[in-house]
């Protein structure tokens, strides 16, 4: 699923411990949450859920739960 998320499917960068950066992307028909932190050698994934609400990408795409 990582490597499957684009630019398109970015909705922001939070600053928490590290720098987070937030996702929504549709997986089988539902929007999922991705939080990802992005360090020199690994991907930690932080948060993985169904949306609660309906998120917008930075792009301007509403994705829904």
């Amino acid at each position: 699923m990582i490597e499957s998320l684009t630019e398109k499917d970015f909705v922001e960068t939070k600053q928490q411990w590290d720098l987070c950066d937030v996702y929504a992307v549709v997986i089988a028909k539902q929007g999922w949450y991705v939080k990802l932190t992005l360090l020199p050698d690994r991907v930690i994934l932080i948060s993985f859920h169904l949306l609660e609400r309906p998120l917008r990408t930075a792009r301007g795409h509403e994705v829904k739960p």
